[in-house]
């Protein structure tokens, strides 16, 4: 996660860098302008390279007093969302202070020394033939479209990475608001006697086993070439609430109630399970230890439920078994409740259980596990990655819109009597705009072309960490483009706009 975040930095600073670029031979034709007034007013040359260096040298330096500012209010988001613990104070600490100044005197120093040096001692002609021809609109062109390449492509990492975290979110929602409480030590039966009448409560299972920290045993299946495969078999006893609380689906069989009435000891098995000893519906009613020789040999097959997961969707689901027990032996063992609460009662709620464990349990602290929370720590790793990819692609669009702006300003400038001549011959505003616009789309083109494909390899190596991936659709490799040009094309027809309205006789008398 630190190497793809510091991957996306890089590529956002690179965005930046073409920025700069751009922005400066955007504006080197004004600057020259202004060095020939100054020598004609009696400028000395050293006079001239000191402005241009100081010009160039104080805006980063500017900047860099501006950043500390916006690093100062944006740490406690940083820390919350990486889990770290930053201080402001890290930052002048000398481990960072050295590479920090070292980087802002390399981007101060040596842009301003190579402009004080390059334009004061070119005349404007020069300029025109070495900046102005083909060759710089060929350059401006490379760094726009590789800006485009690097936008497009972290706007698709990040759709494809909030599609993984929405699936994890349509994984946790039978945990949402559900808490269990238990230690494993003693019977809660009389709290959940007590509990049972408890406004806010939607549903209620007392088991005796955690579910998120649940009891697994081994099963060894032999292979068909002699070798041995050990699996783990997740084995939580509960009553028949159970599946209504943590909202399992069943596949195939008689629902709890009825089970526990049927057979003396009914095991609920899940989809893996099932595989792992292919048992289909047809075997419902056998006992499990037809199947599983390490299993309980009065436990008979009561049903197949849809898998849940209990930890990171980077680890298969293994095998599951829910075993309905007897209300005698839960209240003799029944070591763990989980409870679903009400959304609108939650804190009145959690306040009123407190209340009475503590006054049941001699005023022993109250504890207990946010099922949702949890889970969710455990994809913890994916949640955080999306949000800062989000984060970078909000930050380089930002900059490819800052980018756009100053690039259609300079097309605007070295196509003032082109536009100005087609207005004349009878070119509307909105013909202007769309004269403008037109190379910058075809620009998103190429670069769509590149991007997604280097994109897709590496996210596609990504996702394989994970058993359960999200699916790349359509919409993955239709957003990154829609998003880039709608950004495009809102900032280039702004300022097209307004210059198209300008009078072709006072274009031409400013060219």
């Amino acid at each position: 996660m630190l190497y793809i975040s510091l991957i996306s930095a890089l590529l956002v600073l690179t965005i930046a860098c073409f920025n700069y670029t751009n922005l400066t031979l955007s504006r080197t034709l004004q600057q020259l302008k202004m060095i020939h007034i100054e020598k004609l007013m009696g400028a000395r040359l050293k006079e001239i390279r000191s402005q241009l260096f100081l010009d160039a040298a104080l805006t980063v330096w500017f900047a860099f007093l501006l950043s500390l500012l916006l690093i100062n209010d944006l740490l406690p988001w940083f820390n919350n969302l990486l889990s770290a613990h930053l201080s402001f104070s890290f930052f002048f600490s000398w481990q960072i202070l050295p590479l920090l100044l070292s980087f802002i005197f390399l981007m101060a120093v040596v842009p301003g020394l190579y402009i004080s040096h390059k334009l004061s001692g070119q005349t404007l002609n020069e300029y025109r033939q070495t900046y102005t021809g083909r060759k710089k609109q060929q350059l401006i062109w490379i760094l726009v479209t590789l800006q485009f390449i690097l936008s497009i492509g972290l706007v698709y990492a990040t759709t494809l990475a909030q599609g993984q975290m929405n699936l994890i979110k349509s994984r946790a929602y039978r945990y949402e608001n559900t808490i269990e409480i238990g230690n494993g030590t003693s019977s809660l039966s009389p709290l959940y006697q007590e509990m049972k009448q408890m406004d806010g409560i939607e549903s209620m299972s007392l088991s005796m086993s955690s579910v998120l920290y649940s009891w697994m045993r081994e099963l060894p299946i032999w292979q068909a070439d002699g070798s041995i495969q050990h699996h783990f078999i997740v084995h939580i006893p509960a009553d028949t609430a159970f599946f209504q609380t943590m909202h399992i689906r069943q596949i195939a069989g008689v629902p709890p109630a009825k089970a526990r009435q049927e057979y003396g000891h009914p095991a609920f098995i899940n989809e893996n399970y099932a595989r792992l000893l292919n048992i289909d519906a047809s075997k419902i009613g056998h006992k499990l230890n037809e199947f599983d020789d390490y299993s309980d040999s009065l436990s008979t097959i009561a049903g197949i439920f849809e898998n849940f997961p209990f930890n990171s969707l980077e680890e298969e689901v293994g095998g599951q078994q829910i075993s309905i027990e007897t209300e005698k032996k839960l209240t003799q063992k029944g070591m763990f409740m989980q409870i679903k609460l009400a959304p609108e009662k939650r804190g009145e709620t959690l306040a009123a259980i407190e209340k009475l464990w503590k006054r049941m349990n001699d005023d022993q602290e109250f504890n207990y596990i946010d099922m949702h929370k949890e889970f969710m720590q455990r994809n913890n790793k994916v949640i955080t990655l999306s949000k800062i990819l989000i984060s970078y692609s909000c930050i380089a669009l930002l900059l490819t819109c800052f980018g756009l702006f100053g690039i259609s300003w300079y097309a605007v400038r070295h196509r003032i009597r082109e536009i100005a001549v087609r207005k004349v011959h009878g070119a509307s505003h909105w013909d202007i705009v769309w004269l403008l616009n037109r190379s910058f789309l075809w620009q998103i083109l190429i670069a769509y072309l590149v991007a997604i494909p280097v994109a897709w390899l590496l996210m596609q190596h990504w996702l394989e960490q994970f058993v359960y991936r999200t699916s790349v659709t359509l919409w993955n490799f239709l957003t990154p483009v829609f998003i880039v040009s709608a950004i495009t094309i809102i900032t280039v027809t702004i300022y097209s706009y307004f210059s198209a309205r300008i009078s072709p006789v006072d274009s031409l008398k400013t060219e």
